[in-house]
């Protein structure tokens, strides 16, 4: 996939039309990028509040915003009962990692803080994301306290019952092989999309990388955890979520860590938004937040 593919796949816009409630860009930080929406269902809903997906999108943390498409599967959970926030957070073209990172663990702190404004219930949270999203909501969801490498977010977040994981680059030093094998997002300096938007190289690269992989804080207690990837995705290995599966499996049961390679599936959400599969995926959201 080559930069202008890569453009196209994270253009155009999400309908929202349909949605009649909704409160948009509500601002979790100082930033102008700081800011998600939240969509809810008809009527009153549960005296506790709704129960809430949070969606957080994808664009290699260069691209994207919280109305694209990308979020469309994951919106169609208010017409399954559900309210469905979409964050938006700093990208890595002005504001190099970890910053998306402590942005996406602001959102979700910024919810569970003013859940009873917002209409949510804040015991029943369920983090999606979808590439370096899922990147994100892995790390949100599954590392409830670490200091960051600017020193930021030493604060715990709030637990959530369920996380989905949609071919998210967790590891991304090995993401860095692939794309830099792949000739993919050559950076004009000679260097790699990573090591640009992490502002770093050699061993300082190296550490960061590791710092944000959710692989290396995995622990007792963590919440289940769907993953999905496609076998043809170009992008980001599948063998990225065979690993982290197999590394969550230390951890948690079987049944806790719901798994699907998609035949043929490459990268993006075309190949996972058909009913069917989103049955399979509302189905895990709707165990978790009972």
């Amino acid at each position: 996939m080559n930069n202008n593919e890569f453009d196209q796949l994270y253009s155009g816009e999400c309908d929202i039309s349909w949605v009649k409630r909704k409160r948009l860009d509500v601002a979790y930080g100082p930033h102008e990028r700081n800011r998600y929406d939240v969509y809810y269902p008809d009527g009153e809903g549960p005296e506790a509040g709704w129960p809430l997906v949070v969606f957080i999108h994808g664009g290699a943390f260069v691209k994207g915003d919280k109305r694209r498409y990308q979020m469309r599967p994951a919106l169609s959970g208010v017409r399954r009962g559900y309210a469905v926030a979409s964050v938006q957070y700093r990208l890595a073209t002005t504001d190099p990692l970890p910053a998306a990172f402590a942005d996406a663990r602001n959102a979700l702190r910024h919810m569970v803080a003013h859940a009873d404004e917002l209409g949510i219930d804040a015991g029943r949270i369920v983090l999606w994301g979808e590439s370096a999203g899922a990147e994100l909501a892995c790390f949100t969801a599954l590392v409830p306290h670490c200091e960051l490498v600017d020193g930021t977010d030493a604060d715990p977040v709030p637990s959530v019952c369920g996380l989905v994981d949609w071919y998210a680059p967790l590891d991304l030093l090995a993401w860095n092989r692939q794309i830099k094998a792949s000739g993919a997002f050559a950076a004009p300096d000679g260097g790699t999309l990573l090591e640009t938007i992490c502002g770093a190289t050699g061993e300082e690269f190296i550490a960061k990388a590791a710092l944000l992989d959710p692989n290396n804080y995995l622990h007792e207690g963590m919440c289940p955890v769907l993953i999905e990837h496609g076998t043809a995705d170009p992008l980001v290995s599948p063998r990225q979520s065979e690993a982290f599966r197999e590394n969550l499996l230390d951890y948690l049961p079987e049944g806790d860590v719901p798994f699907r390679l998609v035949e043929g599936g490459v990268h993006g959400i075309a190949d996972y938004e058909n009913e069917e599969n989103l049955d399979w995926v509302f189905s895990f959201i709707d165990r978790v937040t009972k």
